[in-house]
């Protein structure tokens, strides 16, 4: 069966996708499409596709409604979308699962940041559209149930002591105490747990938490506040021995109906593959990598440590990198091509994001003679979507990318040795960048 990439060059993830097709061998048809033109938002597009105001204080910032705001309005469409998306019918957990995974307890961590079961359902109630039901609600507070199980159903120490306390449970993810259940009763095999959870705790090594893992004796070091309660999550439903450490640091056409017919999220990269229709970058590169049996192993491997490690790199992109090398590149100079002004404001804040991103990459991840990512001597699906983010940069004046990633020499060390890696694709696809280019100066100059 034929591949199909849904992707607009001008977007990094689409470009990685694109590359690993062709760096790979995988037979595959390019669909272009063009944000600026709108057409993400075709009716085409979406049938294939089926997709500030209280903790600033606590971390040395201002309150900023204005930003709460905004911020409330994509909770809110972000709240729809699960409901309507991944909760349909009678459905207890994500995609009509009748058993938890690791994306259930992810979203359902996040969503109580809220903190209060108040405040949680009092937004909740105000997005849901299946009245009475509200299925994200139920899927949040399923616990209710769960909460009367023995008391010989509770997590037990095996070597350990546990010293996360019940309450726990009650109050942030007691309802997989079902799956925990279940392994005390041998439906779920240690092995197959402990893989779930080697595969999970990395992805937030290097974004938010000071998360620190020595497997079989576990010390988390976890901050309530954020994603970490995803992990503990993750070891308490599956019965893993482990300390934990609390540190407290409180101190275009993507929207017409013809491409939403294909994504409702309105977004690019996406791929159909037979019945599959999937969209996130990370997701798409990793799918590929797995499901193409000629694809090398050194780009997604089959090494459960490599495979985690390469992970977290992943994870951290979108919050740090991305994060940093997108704004500054629409704020600096791609803002008018997308119908927005510049912000020169913002691109300041935006470069201070980028610089610490790529110290970040530089020191941690291209340490010492390492011609890739983690030391490896061969490209990873990492190596290859954050080599594509970077390369975004061409877009802007070149005294300011010089003034960016002079300071990092490896960084431009490495990106040459994907470049080299890829050949000739990697050059071939970011050709399209210069175009952008030469676009934005017919802007300035009319």
């Amino acid at each position: 069966m034929m591949l199909r990439v849904y992707a607009d060059r001008m977007s990094q993830p689409s470009r990685a996708i694109v590359i690993f097709c062709k760096v790979n061998g995988i037979d595959f048809e390019e669909v272009r499409i063009d944000i600026v033109k709108r057409q993400h938002l075709s009716p085409e597009f979406k049938a294939t596709f089926v997709l500030n105001r209280a903790l600033g204080p606590g971390l040395g910032l201002p309150l900023n409604p204005q930003a709460a705001n905004e911020a409330e309005k994509i909770l809110r469409a972000s709240l729809s979308k699960i409901e309507s998306l991944w909760l349909k019918g009678n459905a207890k957990f994500l995609s009509g699962n009748f058993q938890p995974s690791i994306a259930d307890l992810s979203l359902v961590c996040e969503i109580m940041q809220l903190e209060k079961r108040t405040t949680v359902i009092k937004v909740l109630e105000a997005s849901s559209k299946i009245g009475t039901k509200r299925s994200v609600v139920k899927l949040c507070f399923y616990s209710k149930k769960i909460r009367k199980t023995k008391n010989g159903d509770r997590p037990r120490t095996r070597k350990s002591p546990l010293t996360v306390g019940w309450s726990l449970i009650q109050l942030r993810i007691s309802y997989l105490q079902c799956t925990h259940t279940e392994y005390r009763r041998g439906e779920v095999k240690r092995d197959d747990a402990e893989g779930v959870w080697s595969s999970a705790v990395a992805a937030v090594a290097g974004d938010y938490n000071l998360l620190q893992v020595i497997f079989p004796n576990i010390f988390v070091f976890v901050f309530r506040l954020d994603a970490s309660r995803f992990y503990v999550g993750v070891f308490l439903a599956n019965g893993i021995d482990f300390e934990e450490v609390t540190i407290d640091f409180t101190t275009g056409k993507h929207r017409l109906p013809d491409f939403k017919e294909i994504n409702p999220m309105a977004e690019v990269p996406g791929i159909v593959h037979g019945d599959l229709k999937l969209f996130e970058s990370h997701a798409i590169l990793c799918y590929l990598a797995s499901a193409f049996p000629g694809v090398p192993d050194h780009w997604y491997p089959a090494d459960i440590v490599s495979r985690a490690k390469i992970q977290s790199i992943l994870d951290w992109h979108h919050s740090n990198l991305r994060r940093g090398a997108l704004n500054y590149c629409i704020n600096s100079a791609l803002g008018p091509v997308r119908s927005l002004p510049l912000n020169p404001q913002a691109a300041i804040e935006d470069e201070k994001i980028l610089s610490a991103s790529l110290s970040k990459l530089e020191s941690v991840w291209l340490k010492g003679d390492a011609k890739f990512l983690l030391g490896n001597f061969q490209p990873s699906v990492a190596d290859l979507s954050l080599a594509c983010e970077i390369m975004q940069l061409e877009v802007v004046d070149k005294k300011d990318r010089e003034r960016i990633l002079g300071p990092h020499p490896k960084i431009l060390e490495w990106i040459d040795n994907v470049k080299s890696a890829t050949s000739p694709h990697f050059v071939e696809v970011h050709e399209h960048l210069q175009e952008v280019k030469a676009r934005i100066a017919l802007l300035k100059a009319a």
